[in-house]
């Protein structure tokens, strides 16, 4: 498990920032200030243009219209934001704590070992703000045992039983985001404040912060269809069947393929979020399928699976989208780079998010006044110009460990965006 050490910082890496002109134009293509690796997203290999790659500016979940409230800063980093209703936030009057509080972690149980970190750097963060008075008793983390078995009721109940114990700050990782929605508003109006992560819960007591799941999937996307000329085969290697960030990253995938007629579709097949069972679920779908496949999409920390079962099986390793990497998928591309590979990819650390998340719940406890329910946020992208950035030193394709992370992939200035102090 990557440790607290290993979070560098440094000079942030460039992000897309979507200004008002290019949301009047509706479509836009990716630019290169991202150092993407094939260049111009959505131009074809024979230099017509394509909209197979193009980042739309798409409109929110916002039936309030909230958006437009919003700075600027927030409104690019909710486009085509459909995770959950954009709603006005309850705790925006809130005026924060003036007593020590009780805080805890519940929610779904994934064998990623980037969930460990995040509960790890949580209780590491409580542990801080309890010697200084802020918070009281233990840090407490309940989750049903086996992933494959959980039921929303179990975290239903799991959840409650934290409210009822009297914990004022919960962080929650639900099985799918609108099982919780009640019993997060009727903890909200007993005055817990629940954060939410990855998977959005409708809510407006609900402090949902996670990356927006368009986005995350749109920008190694759109540098792959620049590296394919938008033509070829595309096989999708999703997480749990039926569980909720499967869904929105589904979703996300059915939008951006809307204007790629030419790319052809496999699976899905559903890795669980691990290495050893994506491993087996791509084997098994290769040897079955012994067409050509020029691209495979994971979706979430399954990269090091797909990269093995392809070198295992003899067949040419494709151009692999690698959502969420590991530092185990990174040392495969980084090995593969000397003999032509061009790869394209987005940062996961458990540390990182498990930072995000807390500074997020400590602003709101503070009565810093969240304008809206979701706090979405876009995570860095990794191309073969800065994947040094992000190698573990000394990890093989064995390792366990999460990337390194150069900068915080939701800035403070980003942050204080959906914020009114």
């Amino acid at each position: 498990m990557m440790n607290r050490t290993q979070t560098r910082v440094g000079a942030p890496w460039p992000r897309r920032v979507l200004s008002a002109a290019v949301v009047a134009s509706v479509m836009v293509a990716l630019s290169a200030c991202a150092g993407g690796g094939g260049g111009t997203g959505g131009q074809s290999t024979d230099g017509a243009q394509s909209d197979c790659g193009t980042i739309a500016v798409l409109p929110a979940n916002d039936p309030d219209n909230l958006m437009s409230t919003l700075p600027q800063t927030a409104q690019d980093l909710l486009n085509g934001y459909q995770d959950a209703p954009l709603a006005a936030s309850e705790w925006a009057d809130f005026a924060g704590f003036t007593e020590p509080i009780s805080a805890g972690f519940v929610g779904a149980a994934n064998p990623a070992p980037w969930l460990t970190a995040v509960q790890d750097t949580l209780r590491s963060h409580f542990e801080d703000g309890k010697a200084a008075g802020q918070f009281t008793g233990d840090f407490d983390i309940r989750q049903p045992a086996d992933p494959s078995t959980q039921t929303d009721a179990d975290v239903i109940r799991l959840y409650q039983d934290m409210v009822s114990e009297g914990r004022k700050l919960i962080f929650l990782l639900p099985t799918t985001g609108g099982a919780l929605a009640d019993a997060v508003t009727e903890a909200g109006k007993q005055g817990v404040v629940t954060v939410v992560l990855a998977i959005a819960v409708p809510s407006p007591y609900a402090i949902n912060v996670v990356p927006n799941s368009y986005l995350m999937a749109a920008e190694p996307f759109s540098r792959a269809m620049s590296i394919l000329g938008g033509k070829g085969t595309m096989l999708e290697v999703e997480g749990i069947a039926g569980y909720g960030s499967t869904q929105v990253y589904q979703n996300a995938i059915d939008t951006l393929l809307e204007n790629c007629p030419d790319i052809k579709r496999l699976g899905p097949i559903y890795g669980g979020f691990a290495t050893s069972s994506s491993k087996s679920e791509v084997s098994a779908f290769l040897a079955a399928n012994p067409g050509q496949i020029d691209a495979a999409i994971q979706l979430t920390v399954m990269g090091a699976g797909v990269w093995s079962a392809f070198k295992d099986s003899g067949r040419p390793t494709p151009l692999i989208i690698d959502v969420a990497s590991s530092a185990a998928s990174l040392a495969y591309w980084n090995d593969a780079i000397p003999d032509g590979y061009q790869g394209v990819g987005s940062e996961s650390s458990g540390v990182g998010a498990g930072d995000i998340f807390w500074r997020a719940a400590e602003k709101v406890v503070k009565g810093d006044g969240p304008l809206v329910n979701s706090l979405a946020y876009q995570l860095g992208a990794i191309t073969n110009d800065n994947i040094d950035e992000y190698l573990v030193p000394g990890a093989d394709t064995s390792s366990t460990d999460d990337v390194l992370v150069p900068t915080s992939a939701f800035t403070d200035e980003q942050m204080n965006a959906y914020f009114s102090k």
